[in-house]
């Protein structure tokens, strides 16, 4: 999961920083060296997030987190189904409860 996140991460910023630089000066040798040294702190700005990201939002990291929101939140016999989520009519409470705790 965290690789399809920073994925989608890396592609928003590379699609933010490519409009952003074609924006940038009037085409000169001097506006070309300035657009390169912005590209590299970007992708050194980018390369730290991920990692910060991959930290601190790691299942291993996020996990006691999880579990103390669903222990706080969720009853044992309300968990009980959502190991077989669907969209029954009799499990659509149990959506609108992740719903809610997602929102929290």
């Amino acid at each position: 999961m965290m690789q399809t996140i920073n994925a989608s991460m890396r592609s928003q910023i590379n699609q933010i920083v490519d409009s952003q630089l074609k924006n940038v000066g009037d085409g000169s040798p001097a506006d070309a060296e300035k657009k390169r040294n912005i590209a590299a702190d970007i992708k050194n700005f980018q390369r730290r997030l991920l990692a910060l990201t991959a930290a601190h939002m790691s299942w291993q990291t996020m996990k006691p987190v999880y579990v103390a929101m669903y222990d706080e939140t969720f009853t044992a016999d309300e968990l009980q189904p959502l190991g077989s989520l669907s969209l029954r009519p009799g499990k659509l409470t149990s959506i609108r409860c992740l719903y809610w705790l997602a929102t929290r």
